[in-house]
């Protein structure tokens, strides 16, 4: 059922409520793959897959640097082809045409606000926001060679998630690679989102 309000709160968005959409809500402990169309899901699958739970098995130095990154790039690349890919290959193909990557929650909309260098939170902003696939490497790769104290000054990204910023772009990063999205598109709707349009609410969440 949460993942059924997810995925319906992203595509009350009118430019996602009718074509193949792959939700990807990327969080602290795990990442959540719901894929589905015409505002309905058909396929949800929870992954140990998160940003603080990488970071902890990288322990990467300070700076991380590109070797850090080649490290990280193995480990996801063998976790999706083992863990992710069996069952969301073919979840995916069952569609045919192009799927839409779009990401939610936090991470996600960190993303937007770093590629706007906006400190602020501006929905209509995050929402238009798209990232092709060598603008988010760019931003992974900058990331990567920064020591946490100059990336706690990065526009857009707030100073307490400045550590775990690298893992979130790494598995953005990876998930692209590996299933051949050419770009991932920013939604800031979703679990209670969706919930407080059923409520009848005005006032959306911030």
């Amino acid at each position: 059922e949460e993942a059924a309000w997810v995925f319906r709160g992203v595509a009350s968005d009118p430019r996602l409520a009718r074509q193949p959409v792959l939700v990807l809500d990327v969080g602290g402990g795990s990442t959540e793959f719901i894929v589905g169309e015409n505002a309905a899901p058909r396929f949800c699958g929870s992954y140990a897959l998160g940003t603080v739970r990488l970071l902890e098995q990288l322990q990467p130095a300070d700076p991380p640097g590109l070797d850090g990154l080649a490290r990280c790039r193995t480990i996801l690349r063998e976790f999706l082809d083992r863990q992710v890919a069996p069952t969301l290959a073919p979840a995916l193909r069952q569609y045919g045409g192009e799927t839409q990557l779009v990401g939610t929650s936090g991470t996600a909309s960190i993303l937007a606000r770093m590629e706007a260098k906006a400190n602020d939170f501006n929905r209509e902003q995050i929402e238009a926001t798209i990232l092709p696939a060598t603008r988010l490497r760019a931003l992974l790769e900058e990331q990567w060679q920064m020591p946490l104290a100059i990336r706690r000054q990065t526009p857009g990204l707030p100073p307490d998630r400045a550590d775990v910023i690298i893992t979130g772009l790494a598995i953005y990063e990876a998930i692209m690679d590996r299933f051949g999205f050419p770009r991932l598109q920013i939604s800031t709707r979703g679990l209670r989102y969706w919930a407080l349009l059923q409520d009848g609410s005005n006032q959306l969440p911030p």
